[in-house]
């Protein structure tokens, strides 16, 4: 499979604000259902703040409106995360592992509306030739920080983009992933909490396969169906993605379905069907409607909005 170049959502998606979030869930419902707005409690015609500025404190932090930044946390052997809260939150945690090909903030939008919907986001960078070194690594640092800044966190939720998302995968499901010894400089304990939800982004299911271009000891996510089997999986992909590809994550889908995994597929298209790909284009994920929909799908899984039917 070739490497897409990831430079998070093109900027020319302001036709997309109708667009249409249908469910494919193979061997549960037929029908399309919407992400529930009022329980995500997203505002997609809320103004972003700016979020290349923003008001800077002590210690590398900064304010987005009513969100504060802790930017530049450092995990492991020379990871770094960005952690996005506000004072209000209900210390439910979500931790966004990136693609490797974009930087941490392209998604600073995303976790800008997230935080404000009560959630602290940990948005982190890792090594891919070491990624199961570091996702735990970087789980459990972020554990430790909201429990230093505010209280220990009450539930956790993986999100990951692109390459991210099989570095999300792996680090929910468990399975051989987590036999991989954790980075230097990780705390004693480590997965104090298991994830309770994992949503993908056009993940790359295919990644760390033997012939992929990226091969980790054979740690596909595919071979880590037997891990932890309470996990809750919305599968996101763009109707027109490539080379991630709607059936590339309905065969993904089918695998955690055959091995009793919660688990639904989110096709997200434009208007009247219009195909829309996720590492199409150029920009980062500065477009409203945009934001919104992901915010939306992220938080309708922390509300347990992935029961098969």
């Amino acid at each position: 499979m070739s490497r897409r170049r990831w430079r998070g959502l093109p900027a020319r998606w302001g036709w997309a604000l109708a667009a249409a979030v249908a469910a494919v869930a193979i061997g549960c419902s037929p029908a399309a259902e919407s992400v529930p707005a009022s329980q995500a409690r997203v505002d997609r015609g809320a103004p972003l703040p700016e979020t290349t500025g923003g008001a800077r404190a002590a210690g590398g932090q900064r304010t987005l409106g009513e969100v504060l930044v802790d930017e530049g946390l450092r995990y492991g052997d020379g990871g770094s995360i960005d952690v996005y809260r506000t004072s209000a939150g209900d210390h439910r945690l979500v931790v966004v592992f990136i693609d490797d090909q974009s930087d941490r903030s392209q998604y600073a939008d995303l976790a800008v509306a997230l935080a404000r919907s009560g959630v602290v986001v940990a948005v982190a960078d890792y090594r891919p030739e070491l990624a199961a070194a570091d996702s735990g690594c970087v789980v459990d640092a972020a554990l430790a920080h909201v429990a230093t800044v505010a209280q220990a966190a009450s539930e956790v939720a993986l999100v990951g983009f692109g390459l991210g998302g099989a570095v999300a995968t792996g680090q929910s499901l468990g399975g051989p992933w987590r036999w991989w010894s954790p980075s230097p400089g990780c705390r004693a304990t480590i997965h104090e909490l298991e994830p309770q939800s994992l949503i993908t982004i056009s993940g790359e299911f295919d990644a760390f396969s033997p012939g992929a271009d990226r091969t980790l000891h054979g740690l596909s996510p595919y071979d880590q169906l037997e891990g932890n089997p309470y996990v809750r999986i919305r599968l996101v992909v763009g109707s027109g993605d490539e080379p991630v590809t709607v059936d590339s994550t309905q065969r993904f889908h089918a695998a955690l379905q055959g091995a009793k995994y919660d688990s639904r597929v989110e096709v997200v298209s434009g208007p009247s069907g219009t195909p829309v790909g996720f590492g199409a284009g150029e920009g980062a994920m500065g477009d409203p409607p945009v934001v919104g929909t992901l915010a939306e799908i992220i938080l309708a899984a922390l509300h347990g909005e992935l029961r098969s039917n």
